[in-house]
């Protein structure tokens, strides 16, 4: 299946009953066009690795054929220590492991032989129920947002408009770019589904940060944390705790309205669902 290009929704109706390629600030755009027109739609954002695509097993194993498994760990229990293959410990300190995790993050056909998060079809029609799935936010590289599309629509996900990272922006600041498009896109978008505390993270500016005061930082949507179980997630909410308290004491702003763990695609729907009405309130 082909998908239109980026440039081509000037020239086409705005529309979230497709499977649009676009950018942030083009969806933020076609967002406020319908909210002129007595049209505003209110939803929820996706994440897709480690949400959706269960990317992370799928790289593990992999690598664990071409570059060692010294634990002797299956690539669920692999991916549960250490959730990332960047912090696997002796993958990390490979270099080969490392351009070669370098190279299939760019790489459009290795998006289109990932599996699924178990439940995560399933649990995102249940919300369509509920609330809009307004758009898939992810900080893949809008180079590889053709093999993505493909990706949703043959996995059986809705159609929404798909928004990846700008491909100037580095991996390593994904994150940061993902949580300054979250903070733009509302009140549009009130809650995003999403299993990486490294966005919550950089809702939040570094004490030492030169910032106005004046200037809020956070997300005044809800922010639902997938795939942690409770003590993970406890951990996880302690350290953004500390972090925030640090930036208020040195004067910056910050207002985080909600976190909600989510260990299972079960919880994210009970959770969403139960607050339908406020995400999408327009």
């Amino acid at each position: 299946t082909a998908f239109p290009p980026a440039s081509s929704l000037n020239r086409r109706p705005f529309s979230l009953s497709k499977m649009h390629i676009t950018t942030a600030e083009e969806l933020l755009s076609g967002l406020e066009q319908k909210a002129q027109d007595g049209q505003p739609v209110c939803g929820v954002a996706l994440d897709i690795d480690e949400t959706l695509a269960w990317t992370g097993k799928y790289w593990l194993e992999q690598m664990q054929v071409l570059f060692g498994n010294p634990e002797n760990l299956s690539p669920e229990d692999m991916f549960k220590k250490y959730k990332l293959c960047q912090h696997v410990p002796y993958y990390a300190s490979n270099p080969e492991a490392m351009k070669w995790m370098s190279e299939r993050r760019s790489c459009d056909t290795t998006q289109r032989n990932l599996p699924i998060i178990q439940g995560s079809v399933e649990g995102v029609a249940s919300l369509q129920k509920h609330v809009t799935v307004v758009a898939y936010l992810t900080v893949r590289p809008h180079k590889l947002a053709e093999g993505t599309a493909w990706w949703l629509k043959e996995m059986g996900f809705p159609e929404a408009t798909l928004v990846c990272k700008p491909d100037e922006v580095p991996f390593e600041q994904g994150n940061a770019w993902k949580a300054k498009v979250l903070g733009t896109l509302y009140p549009y978008i009130r809650g995003m589904v999403d299993d990486n505390p490294s966005v919550l993270n950089s809702f939040v500016p570094e004490p030492t940060a030169s910032a106005d005061a004046s200037v809020v930082h956070g997300y005044p949507g809800t922010f639902f944390l997938f795939g942690h179980d409770e003590e993970e997630a406890k951990q996880l909410l302690q350290k953004l705790g500390e972090r925030t308290a640090a930036a208020k004491e040195a004067g910056k702003t910050v207002e985080m309205k909600e976190v909600v763990v989510c260990p299972t695609w079960p919880d994210v729907v009970t959770h969403v669902t139960s607050r339908a009405q406020e995400l999408s309130r327009t």
